[in-house]
C-alpha cells in the first residue's frame, strides 16, 4: 500500500510541473540563418533544429558569415 501513495505522489507532482515536449528534428541539410538567443547571427543545418534552440529565423541559406 505505500508503493501506492509514493506513486499516486509522484504522478501528483509530475502532472503539475510542465516539460517541455522533446522534439526530434530530421538530419537534413537544409541550412537557414537565424539569431540565436545570446543575439548571434548562426547557421542552423535545418529549421527544425533552429527552432528547438528558439532561435528567431531570418532567412533560408546560410548566413554570410556569422556574425554578432
Amino acid at each position: 500500500m505505500r508503493n501506492v501513495a509514493i506513486l499516486a505522489c509522484a504522478l501528483a507532482v509530475l502532472a503539475a510541473t510542465p516539460v517541455a515536449a522533446a522534439r526530434m528534428c530530421p538530419m537534413i541539410w537544409r541550412p537557414v540563418c537565424a539569431v540565436a538567443q545570446n543575439g548571434h547571427h548562426k547557421t542552423f543545418a535545418n529549421r527544425c533544429i533552429a527552432q528547438t534552440a528558439h532561435a528567431r529565423i531570418r532567412h533560408g541559406g546560410a548566413c554570410r558569415q556569422d556574425r554578432r
